[in-house]
């Protein structure tokens, strides 16, 4: 009797362990996949900004962006591939819609609008960067969002300060 209790408890535990393991993979999954889209607008974006402004700091700022994110989402499919997680291969609708409204644009209104969606963007990568960083189960991931988090927090500065002198 006791034998069949111990052999119970045991494949409970490692059902739990299971268990939980794919809830941190799931975890994991999700904040790979919206950190790749967010990725990919903020590359859309940077790219456009060093494209299109006639500001010389917002375009540098454009290609920081683009750069260090492209680095980024580089990493996060190296993780994803090493985990198996399938990753979005485009931006989603919003950010195509976005990107449409500032190919409209010109000079002094792309930039100021510009300026807006890359503050938008970042303070919301910011946000899903640091939940990763403080709350992520995956120690690769949760590793690479705090890599992530200095050059975030830099570019989110940068914008706002840029969108503050437009003003």
């Amino acid at each position: 009797m006791w034998k069949f209790v111990l052999i119970a408890c045991t494949a409970l535990g490692a059902a739990g362990a299971a268990r939980a393991q794919d809830q941190a993979g799931q975890a994991g999954q999700a904040f790979a996949s919206a950190a790749t889209s967010a990725g990919m607008a903020a590359v859309a974006l940077g790219e456009m900004a060093d494209a299109r402004s006639t500001n010389v700091r917002v375009q540098t700022l454009g290609r920081d962006i683009a750069r260090d994110q492209a680095a980024t989402n580089a990493d996060i499919a190296r993780i994803a591939g090493d985990r198996g997680f399938g990753l979005p291969d485009s931006v989603d609708a919003g950010a195509d819609q976005r990107e449409a409204e500032l190919g409209a644009l010109t000079g002094e209104d792309f930039d100021r609008r510009l300026l807006e969606a890359l503050v938008i963007e970042h303070a919301a990568q910011l946000a899903l960067y640091e939940r990763e960083a403080s709350l992520g189960a995956d120690p690769d991931l949760r590793a690479l969002a705090r890599r992530t988090l200095p050059a975030l927090r830099a570019h989110l500065a940068s914008a706002k300060a840029l969108q503050d002198a437009a003003r």
